[in-house]
């Protein structure tokens, strides 16, 4: 019986390269493009794989499922995926977590390179003909400091291009071995010593439910009011009512965003219209590599796992079938 594989994600413009890999096993390709309609759902109950972006697999549409035995999460965070079902279903899910190190860590520099220098300010300043600084004070970067919440691939990624710009780095993770910090140059501090310390926090925790709205009133509070925090990682990892009161009370200078608590957003969103909090739609992990990656090695795991072969990124463990 041929396996059948449901893409269950839009947004690429084809799934060329996904037929491409999954050719080699002479699968049956469902384009559902999502996991939420009635249609998809149907499709996903008789579906061998089922590869997902951000869409949501929750532990009913998991349990529904009469043969699935891989979810193929292309990208990283697996906030959406109810991994408790998954194993319990006897379902690896696996990830690719090295697809866009490089991207997401230029992105976090480039927004904190954004605020440190005003261009949000400058930009709209000769946009409307004039041809001065706009008020902005501008600080010397080299030896500021930047603390990294989260030392995983990216956030390393980020220490390192933050260290080249003569950036004074600390690094906060409570699962990371302090000497492998040391190593790399960044000096490990708890969060609280990183809040108090640091000119620039950039975000790079993955969402769990014990760090849900870890950046809070309370947190907002610690940092310097000449801060900027910086966010590529997670929405939910900041509670936004509390940033943007923070912002417009001076708590903190701004904040740069690459992914909100809600996407895309409403229109009349708050944040959206904050000078001080600059934002971009959810495109750190993006450039045309990445893009390609990302795809073609979600689509390897879907053939390595129907071919009775160990997947090469799982994120949980099951008996193999």
């Amino acid at each position: 019986m041929r396996p059948t594989v449901v893409i269950g994600y839009s947004g690429f413009g084809d799934i060329e390269i996904e037929k491409e890999v999954l050719s080699a096993l002479d699968a049956d390709i469902i384009d559902a493009g999502t996991t939420d309609t009635s249609e998809a759902r149907a499709a996903i109950r008789q579906a061998d794989a089922l590869m997902v972006t951000i869409q949501p697999v929750p532990a009913d549409l998991i349990a529904s499922m009469e043969r699935c035995r891989i979810i193929s999460r292309v990208g990283t965070g697996l906030d959406a995926i109810d991994l408790d079902a998954a194993t319990q279903h006897g379902v690896w899910v696996t990830y690719v977590p090295d697809y866009s190190i490089d991207e997401v860590s230029a992105h976090a520099i480039t927004l904190l390179l954004a605020q440190a220098r005003g261009l949000g300010t400058l930009l709209g300043v000769t946009r409307s003909g004039r041809w001065e600084n706009g008020g902005i004070l501008v600080r010397r970067l080299q030896g500021q400091v930047l603390g990294i919440v989260g030392c995983g691939r990216i956030g390393m990624a980020t220490a390192a291009k933050g260290q080249g710009l003569g950036l004074n780095v600390v690094g906060y993770d409570p699962y990371i071995d302090p000497g492998s910090l040391h190593a790399a140059g960044v000096r490990p501090v708890d969060l609280a010593g990183l809040l108090r310390e640091s000119d620039y926090i950039s975000l790079h925790m993955p969402l769990t439910p014990g760090n849900r709205h870890m950046i809070n009133a309370e947190t907002l509070r610690q940092m310097k009011p000449s801060a900027y925090l910086i966010n590529t990682a997670r929405g939910p990892l900041i509670d936004e009512d509390a940033l943007l009161a923070a912002v417009r009370s001076g708590v903190i200078a701004g904040a740069a965003l690459d992914v909100l608590s809600q996407e895309p957003p409403a229109p009349d969103n708050p944040l959206l219209h904050e000078e001080k909090i600059l934002i971009t739609p959810h495109m750190a992990w993006y450039s045309e590599e990445a893009k390609v990656d990302v795809r073609r090695r979600g689509a390897e795991e879907v053939v390595r796992v129907l071919t009775n072969a160990p997947p090469r990124a799982p994120v949980n463990r099951i008996e193999t079938r």
